[in-house]
């Protein structure tokens, strides 16, 4: 998982630029509103980010390593790969019941782990996400990069969206300290003030131009 400037995806996939495009870049009645999509094919996701980690990866430098993405295999359900006795309707059988919470399961995972180049700059930047909310149902979305002569580049077709979601680390429980604090926290102060100064303020407006009057 690297920062590009092309699109969303491995950067290695990003479409070259032919020799007439790589020129001076200028904007042409033939160029203005190309579609290039010889690698709209790609499959691809789209992941919807906490915004304080979209600002960082976004202000990444291009080819900075923004993290890691693993994937852990979890537990067979209980009873996989036995028949059950009792059969139903048709000659089925009938599904082993899962038990998420069984003693001993891993439960299968999608994460990802921020670089923590990230952390040295922002200290109470969350680490680690979970990959929450996996759908297939999207609509048609072709991540593209339109280039300075007017062209557009498709760089592939987003098939599955999901969320990333905080995971309960220290850094996250930090972050959530930071922001209680500054919520509590207030600039205002208190200034004492001296009884011949409330007696000066207090004075009516009309008695002080009488007596400037006499």
């Amino acid at each position: 998982m690297a920062s590009s400037n092309t699109g969303v995806g491995d950067p290695a996939a990003a479409v070259k630029a032919t020799p007439a495009q790589a020129g001076a870049g200028k904007v042409s009645a033939a160029t203005y509103g190309a579609i290039e999509a010889s690698e709209v094919g790609t499959p691809m996701w789209l992941a919807r980010i906490p915004p304080k980690l979209a600002q960082a990866w976004e202000s990444a430098p291009e080819g900075t390593v923004l993290g890691t993405l693993t994937f852990t295999k979890g537990s067979a359900p209980a009873g996989a790969g036995k028949q059950s006795g009792r059969g139903m309707k048709g000659g089925g059988s009938r599904p082993p019941p899962l038990l998420p919470n069984r003693p001993g399961t891993i439960q299968q995972s999608l994460t990802v782990r921020v670089s923590e180049a990230f952390s040295q700059e922002l200290s109470d930047l969350p680490l680690d996400y979970s990959a929450e909310a996996i759908t297939k149902k999207v609509p048609v979305l072709h991540p593209f990069t339109r280039r300075a002569d007017g062209s557009v580049v498709l760089h592939g077709t987003v098939q599955r969206s999901c969320n990333l979601q905080m995971l309960r680390t220290d850094q996250y429980r930090q972050m959530c300290r930071n922001r209680l604090v500054a919520s509590v926290s207030s600039d205002r102060f208190v200034k004492p003030v001296d009884q011949v100064d409330l007696s000066a303020r207090s004075r009516p407006v009309g008695s002080s131009a009488a007596r400037g009057g006499k």
